[in-house]
C-alpha cells in the first residue's frame, strides 16, 4: 500500500501541470485567425491556449468586419455566433469558422434569411429591402439560380424571372395589379419587347388573382371560396402593412410580414408568430428566437440592438432573457453568466478588451458583490487581499489596468487637484479593489489637455485609499507615520518565484502644504512601469479636524494634490 502511495502521488506530480493547461479559464490571445484567415484579437473562455466556450473576437482597424460574439471550440467559431460589420450584420450557426445553416443577414439596404453552406449561400433567400420590396430567390455556389420572385416597392407589380449564373435567362413575366394586366418578355433601349416565357410560373396559373380596393391590395392563387391560398401578396392600402408568402384559406401562415417598421420572417398560426423567427427593425433591433404563441421561449436566442451594437446569446422564458447567456458592448466588453429579466443576474464574468475578468454576483444588471478577478493569462487574484504586500503587489502588477476595478457607484470623494487647469476630464469610482484596513478605496481617471491638439492620447489611472478621514492634524500626523512604516517593511513578491523587494523612500519637494512621502520599488525589481506609493496627509476643506490620510499608488511621481 505503501508503495502505491508513493507511485501514486508521483503521478498526480506530473499529471497537474497538464491538467492545468486543459482547464478554461477566461483572458486573452493576441492572434487568432477567423474563419477566412484575418488575424483578430480574441477575449474570453480559453482551453490548450486557444478559445474554447464562449469568447469575442475583435477585428483590427480596417478591416469590414468589428465583432463576432460567440461560442468557440478548438480555436475556431463553431456554435451560435453574431459578426457586426460597418452598418451590417450576419447572425446564425458557425461551423469551423464559417456560417452554417440558416442566417439572418443585414446587408446594405437589405435585411433577410438564407441557408448558407460552410460560408457560401446554397438555397433559398428570403429578402427585404428599406423600401419594402421583397424577394424571394434560389442561391447555389453564392450564384442566383432558378426561380426569382418579388413584388415591387409600390406593392403594384408582381415579378417572376428565372435565374442563370446571377443573370436573368430569356423572358421575364410580370402582373400589374392596377390594371390587371400580365405581360410577358423582356426590356430593351427602355422598350417593352413582348415574348413568351420558357418556365412555369405561378402568374398564369389558372387560380392566380387580384384585387384593389380602398383597404387593400392582393395578388396570389385563390381557392374555389375566393381566399388567398397558396403564394401571394396582401397589403393594406397605405403600405403601411405587408405579407408576402404562403396562405391557407385567406390566412398568412410564413414568409414575410411588414408592420409599423418591422420586418418579420417565419412562419403564425392564427396570427401567432410559430417556431424559428426573424425580427428586424430598421435602425433598432434584430432578433431571433423560437416562439410559441407569439412568445419568445427558447434556450438559445439571438438579440442585437442596432442603435449601440449591444449583442445577447442566450436563453428566453416569456419573452424576457433569462437563463445561460453572453452579451458583448460596443465597448468590446463581454458578459458571461446567468440573465433574468433581460438583465444580469446571478454568477457572472466581466471581460474586457484587455482579458482582464471580473468575476462577480450580479442583481438587476448591477455588480453587486465582486469576488475575484484574473489577468489576460487567467492567473486569478484576489480583490480583497488579506496583507497589504499582497494588495500592493497586485496593484503594481496590473497598474495598467486599475479602470477594471471600476465600480458602477461614482466616488463621493472631493480632491484639490494639482494645477485643475490641466484637466480636460476627470471621472472617479468607487473601487471594487480593497485593500487590507482601508476605509474607502477609490479609481479616478483623468484626461489631461494637450497644447497640441486639446487632448492627451491617454487617459491615466489612480488608486487612492483612505486610510484615515474626518481627524485633526496630530492623529493624522500619527496615522501616517504608522502607514509610513508598515510600507518600508513590506516585503513585495512582485512574480512569482522571485526574491521580495523592498520599498525605498524617495525625498521629493511638493509645492505644497499637505505631508507626501514616496516610495519607489528598486529599479533592477520594476516592472514595465514606473510605479510610485505615495503617502498623503490632507486637508481638502481646510478644517482643523478633517484631515484625511491617504495612499495614492499611481505611474509616475509628479505632484497629484494641490
Amino acid at each position: 500500500m505503501k508503495k502505491f502511495l508513493k507511485k501514486s502521488s508521483l503521478l498526480v506530480i506530473i499529471i497537474s501541470p497538464l491538467f492545468s493547461l486543459s482547464q478554461i479559464y477566461t483572458g486573452r490571445i493576441d492572434s487568432v485567425k477567423d474563419g477566412d484567415g484575418v488575424i483578430c484579437t480574441y477575449i474570453g473562455e480559453i482551453k490548450n491556449n486557444k478559445p474554447n466556450g464562449r469568447g469575442l473576437l475583435i477585428y483590427p482597424e480596417g478591416k469590414n468586419a468589428f465583432r463576432h460574439t460567440g461560442y468557440f471550440s478548438n480555436g475556431m467559431a463553431n456554435g451560435k455566433g453574431i459578426i457586426l460589420f460597418n452598418g451590417a450584420f450576419n447572425c446564425g450557426t458557425f461551423l469551423t469558422g464559417k456560417l452554417d445553416g440558416k442566417i439572418a443577414f443585414r446587408s446594405g439596404s437589405t435585411f433577410g434569411v438564407e441557408m448558407v453552406v460552410s460560408g457560401i449561400s446554397n438555397g433559398i433567400t428570403t429578402a427585404v429591402t428599406d423600401n419594402n420590396m421583397v424577394l424571394f430567390f434560389r442561391k447555389k455556389t453564392d450564384i442566383e439560380q432558378g426561380s426569382k420572385l418579388y413584388v415591387d416597392a409600390n406593392g403594384l407589380t408582381f415579378y417572376h424571372k428565372y435565374m442563370q449564373n446571377g443573370m436573368q435567362a430569356g423572358s421575364q413575366i410580370q402582373y400589374e395589379v392596377k390594371n390587371s394586366s400580365l405581360y410577358e418578355g423582356y426590356w430593351k433601349d427602355d422598350k417593352w419587347i413582348k415574348q413568351p416565357i420558357t418556365f412555369k410560373s405561378m402568374l398564369k396559373d389558372k387560380n392566380f388573382k387580384s384585387f384593389k380596393n380602398d383597404k387593400a391590395v392582393g395578388m396570389g392563387i385563390f381557392n374555389q371560396n375566393n381566399a388567398m391560398s397558396d403564394t401571394g401578396f396582401l397589403m393594406s392600402a397605405d403600405g403601411n402593412e405587408r405579407y408576402f408568402g404562403k396562405f391557407s384559406d385567406g390566412n398568412f401562415i410564413s414568409g414575410v410580414q411588414i408592420f409599423d417598421g418591422v420586418r418579420f420572417i417565419g412562419k403564425m398560426k392564427e396570427g401567432k408568430a410559430q417556431g424559428d423567427c426573424f425580427f428586424f427593425k430598421e435602425g433598432g433591433s434584430f432578433l431571433r428566437g423560437n416562439y410559441i404563441d407569439n412568445v419568445l421561449n427558447d434556450s438559445s436566442c439571438f438579440f442585437l440592438n442596432l442603435e449601440n451594437n449591444t449583442t445577447y446569446i442566450g436563453g428566453a422564458v416569456n419573452g424576457a432573457f433569462e437563463g445561460k447567456g453572453i452579451s458583448s458592448t460596443m465597448d468590446n466588453i463581454l458578459f458571461i453568466g446567468t440573465f433574468k429579466n433581460n438583465g444580469l443576474n446571478g454568477e457572472c464574468t466581466k471581460v474586457y478588451p484587455s482579458g482582464y475578468s471580473i468575476m462577480g454576483r450580479w442583481q438587476k444588471d448591477s455588480l453587486v458583490a465582486a469576488e475575484k478577478a484574473s489577468d489576460p493569462n487567467g492567473k486569478i487574484f484576489s480583490l480583497t487581499p488579506k496583507t497589504m504586500e499582497e494588495g500592493i503587489a497586485a496593484l503594481i502588477n496590473h497598474i495598467k489596468q486599475l479602470r477594471i476595478y471600476n465600480s458602477s457607484e461614482p466616488s463621493e470623494k472631493k480632491y484639490s487637484f494639482h494645477r485643475p487647469e490641466d484637466i480636460a476630464e476627470k471621472v472617479a469610482y468607487k473601487s471594487l479593489f480593497r485593500l487590507p484596513s482601508s476605509e474607502y478605496d477609490e479609481i479616478i481617471t483623468r484626461m489631461e489637455k494637450s497644447y497640441v491638439s486639446g487632448f492627451s492620447p491617454f487617459q491615466s489611472e489612480y488608486f487612492i485609499s483612505t486610510y484615515k478621514s474626518g481627524v485633526d492634524s496630530m492623529t493624522a500626523i500619527k496615522y501616517f507615520d504608522g502607514m509610513c512604516g508598515q510600507l518600508k517593511q513590506l516585503q513585495l513578491t512582485l512574480k512569482p518565484g522571485t526574491t521580495p523587494v523592498k520599498l525605498s523612500e524617495k525625498n521629493v519637494s511638493y509645492k505644497s502644504s499637505y505631508i507626501f512621502k514616496i516610495f519607489e520599488i528598486p529599479e533592477n525589481a520594476r516592472p514595465d512601469e514606473f510605479v510610485t506609493i505615495q503617502a498623503c496627509i490632507i486637508n481638502e476643506n481646510g478644517q482643523p479636524d478633517d484631515f484625511s490620510v491617504v495612499l495614492l499608488i499611481r505611474t509616475g511621481d509628479v505632484q497629484f494634490f494641490k
